[in-house]
């Protein structure tokens, strides 16, 4: 079983609240909280819709049942991956094992980023696991930056366009699901949206 969660968020967003209402044309205060709230939902559904981390944040992913005496490399979640953070194995009856970072590499040439066990040296840490189903949890940092800059014009320009259905759809604190923003948003997003999905035209 593979699972993944989101353990930090982004402290930016893609958009300022100042960006976001000069494209929405707000000169009043009043609504600058529901505006953030539509920053944040934008930004998160072009994350879900992609596949991707905009900006950085921690991502832990868990597989059950690895078979630790199996060379191969794991494929990680929310490209791009900037950093493998920790690596931790546990198993019923063991004590959980971290493993070195010197016994595994981040390929971040490819889609969309792997694990990749070094040279065997695994083996030797992994001992106490190398006869019982065991489960691996790999943290990462992920993310274009740590600014705004740093992400693709093509996915900040998506953000302004579903950031405004995200506000002028929003009743009664209830965000639109994103499916449905996605719909209402303009032909041209969409594809573009796909054109930078992970395993798509990108």
């Amino acid at each position: 079983m593979r699972s993944f969660r989101r353990i930090t968020e982004p402290t930016v967003e893609p958009l300022t609240l100042e960006q976001a209402k000069a494209h929405l044309r707000l000169r009043t205060d009043d609504q600058d909280a529901r505006v953030l709230d539509a920053i944040k939902a934008s930004r998160d559904a072009i994350e879900e819709i992609t596949g991707r981390a905009l900006l950085t944040q921690e991502w832990a992913l868990r597989l059950d049942a690895v078979d630790v005496r199996r060379d191969g490399a794991i494929e990680l979640v929310r490209p791009p991956v900037q950093a493998v953070l920790a690596v931790m194995l546990s198993a019923p009856g063991a004590a959980p094992v971290a493993i070195a970072g010197a016994d595994y590499v981040l390929d971040d040439d490819a889609e969309p980023g792997r694990l990749v066990w070094g040279d065997g040296k695994y083996a030797t840490a992994l001992g106490a696991f190398a006869a019982r189903p065991a489960a691996l949890r790999i943290t990462t940092r992920n993310g274009y930056g740590d600014a705004a800059a740093a992400v693709p014009p093509g996915l900040v320009q998506a953000c302004y366009q579903l950031m405004a259905t995200f506000f002028l759809h929003r009743e009664d604190g209830i965000v639109l699901p994103v499916s449905q923003a996605l719909e209402a948003a303009p032909a041209p997003v969409r594809e573009l949206l796909e054109s930078y999905r992970v395993g798509g035209l990108a």
